[in-house]
């Protein structure tokens, strides 16, 4: 009686102490994952594994062990000591770095990973176990400045913050039997529940604006059933196979989605929204997604064992990308759910358990190591035509893509430059209808590259004069405004998604005026001229920045700042090419003072627009930098008003920023 009554006060006592910290993991918004990805969908899922099973990568779907619980498999409880109650507390530290142009993040987590209790119901035909772990969690906190002029030239410096904390959990009670000597089944209820915090904050240094708090609070519940089956196959007299499997079955979540807007001054808020909606009256009803887990072992004279796991999980249909709260999308950032897969291979090993002479002998000695592609996926697709294009550059491009692991992103069309006219033509039109169904069918933004636009112009004359129709001025055919509007025109947004295009247009005898360029430039927003005379002067890009043009360079969407720099740059580069010939005649000591000062800042001006671009990097060796927007107007705007007048112009040449150089 006194071990029965000790055994159920240590069983209470341990769920009383797991229940108590995974309650604080809800109730506080602790969490045991830090990421920037866990914004989207539940977060990042928890492996769920005991200490055993994590020391060696995960795996369990085919694990049997007499000496330790393993809650990957219902099957496995069955390989438990009949003759004890067993407990599995374990605890978790995780070291997290990211990094991703030029912007790094890292965090130390340590917390509550795993509890469980196991004991024998009725010999070996029934073997039961209770625990609680985590499922998913989510922790982040990403800060940075906005740099739009046009926005801070009226509200000061402002601050964007995203924070996310807390997780779900997963309250587990298992059963399994042995129904044979060599096979073991076994059934798992689980009950999810716990909360996910989303929080977004915009801050002002001019506090006459109002700091805006929005975001999400997230309280899901769900209750599914998990199976598991294992089977030993014999394999000589020391050695074991066992081939193992589970399902668990994916449930619609219930619980509700808190959205909130609060707008605060001082020490008074205005709750501008509150919305709390019940998941359960969503059209679209999120799910925690399903599992299937497949594994075989291999294990031999209770020394070694080696086993490999593959676990896959369709978190397609739960919702995820559909519903605010979980999608937490922006408008340059498209997420969407899929199906995450997992490939685990672990190994144990000990020299002798029974040693008693030598302790490292009786060490179990585990490793092992994993392979995941998680659900989430941020959508960006690009489609690429090539028009004209020569098959070797179409392959260095595909090689490229595939170095860079960027083919699951893009589609691409080619036709050929040795290919017929139709061919050619026919190209631009399959591409497009790709980037449609992108936008339409996907719901994505998609990126349409168009290289080159002019070669369709010049395979529609072709086919015109194949069919004999008289063509106009300089050969090109009387459809061709027609064929053009009808491709340019399907370039558009639509509610679910929009195309971006940036075409590449050849340019004959560098002549801007010829009929086909000036009809194709009237359906683009801007334009990007690349010229030979800059080229020469070895400036890259070679940017002839006279004919460059932009419908975006407006005081509305750039600021007026940024509009007045841009005029004064080519105000000066257009008066440096003035006095360029003046002073190849009389000298630049004949100018005025005010014109030597335009001549020598034009020229810093000029070298200053090259850029150390990092595609460019294995040619020039120069390493490629990111510069923001603003801290180029900054340095244009010194060097017009005289702050770099002692400085070299050399100095200038593919640098990044300007300021600090004196």
């Amino acid at each position: 009686m006194k071990r029965k009554l000790i055994g159920r006060i240590v069983l209470l006592a341990g769920l009383l102490a797991g229940g108590a910290v995974l309650h604080a993991q809800e109730v506080d918004g602790t969490y045991s994952a830090f990421s920037p990805y866990s914004i989207y969908g539940v977060g990042d899922i928890s492996k769920g594994t005991t200490s055993f099973n994590a020391s060696m990568a995960g795996v369990g779907v085919a694990t049997r062990d007499n000496r330790f619980v393993n809650v990957v498999n219902p099957a496995a409880v069955t390989a438990r000591d009949s003759l004890s109650v067993m407990a599995d507390v374990s605890l978790a530290e995780k070291n997290n770095y990211f990094s991703q142009g030029g912007i790094n993040s890292s965090n130390n987590i340590f917390n509550f990973n795993n509890f469980v209790i196991s004991f024998p119901v009725y010999r070996r035909y029934l073997d039961v176990y209770l625990g609680i772990k985590p499922y998913s969690s989510v922790g982040y906190n990403v800060s940075h400045p906005i740099t739009d002029p046009a926005f801070i030239g009226t509200t000061g410096n402002v601050t964007y913050t995203s924070r996310g904390n807390g997780s779900v959990n997963s309250l587990y009670l298992g059963a399994g039997s042995q129904l044979t000597r060599h096979l073991s089944v076994g059934v798992e209820g689980i009950y999810y529940f716990g909360k996910l915090n989303k929080a977004t904050a915009m801050s002002f240094s001019n506090t006459s604006f109002r700091t805006i708090n929005s975001g999400h609070e997230l309280s899901l519940r769900g209750v599914t059933l998990k199976v598991g089956a294992q089977m030993d196959i014999p394999m000589g007299e020391m050695s074991t196979m066992t081939v193992g499997a589970t399902y668990k079955l994916g449930t619609k979540i219930s619980g509700y989605n808190k959205d909130y807007l609060i707008a605060t001054i001082s020490s008074a808020s205005d709750t501008v929204r509150y919305n709390r909606d019940n998941l359960r009256d969503y059209k679209d009803r999120v799910k925690f997604a399903d599992e299937l887990g497949v594994g075989v072992s291999m294990r031999g004279s209770d020394k070694w064992s080696v086993e490999v796991d593959y676990i896959r999980s369709n978190a397609g249909p739960c919702g995820y990308s559909s519903v605010v709260g979980f999608k937490n999308e922006s408008e340059t950032v498209k997420f969407s759910s899929g199906v995450s897969q997992s490939v685990r291979v672990g190994a144990s090993y000990v020299p002798n358990r029974n040693d008693i002479r030598y302790y490292m002998r009786r060490v179990a000695y585990r490793a092992g190591a994993y392979w995941d592609h998680v659900y989430r996926s941020l959508r960006s697709n690009s489609v690429f035509v090539g028009v004209g294009e020569r098959s070797r550059e179409g392959r260095e491009l595909y090689d490229e893509m595939l170095e860079g692991d960027l083919l699951d992103k893009i589609s691409m069309v080619f036709g050929q430059m040795g290919e017929n006219a139709m061919s050619r033509s026919r190209s631009v039109y399959s591409g497009l209808t790709m980037a449609e169904y992108l936008r339409d069918e996907q719901q994505q933004d998609v990126l349409l590259f168009i290289d080159n636009i002019y070669r369709y112009v010049q395979a529609s004359s072709e086919i015109s004069a194949e069919l004999g129709h008289l063509p106009i001025d300089n050969g090109y055919s009387t459809t061709m405004l027609s064929e053009v509007s009808e491709i340019e025109e399907r370039i558009n947004s639509t509610a679910t998604g929009a195309i971006t295009s940036f075409q590449a247009i050849y340019i004959p005898a560098d002549d801007m005026t010829d009929a086909a360029v000036h009809t194709i430039l009237q359906h683009l927003d801007g334009q990007v001229v690349l010229d030979r005379k800059v080229a020469e002067k070895g400036l890259y890009p070679a940017i002839n920045v006279f004919q460059t043009t932009s419908k975006l360079l407006d005081a509305e969407f750039v600021g007026e700042r940024h509009v007045r720099l841009a005029g004064e740059t080519v105000r000066h580069l257009s008066r440096y090419e003035e006095l360029e010939e003046i002073v190849a005649l009389i000298g630049i000591d004949e100018l005025s003072e005010e014109d030597r000062n335009i001549f020598y800042r034009a020229r810093k001006l000029r070298n200053y627009l090259s850029q150390p671009m990092f595609v460019a990097e294995q040619y020039t060796g120069i390493p490629g930098q990111f510069v923001q927007i603003g801290d180029i107007l900054d340095d244009v705007e010194d060097i017009i008003t005289g702050v770099y007048d002692e400085t070299d112009e050399g100095r200038f040449l593919y640098i990044g920023r300007a300021r600090g150089m004196i």
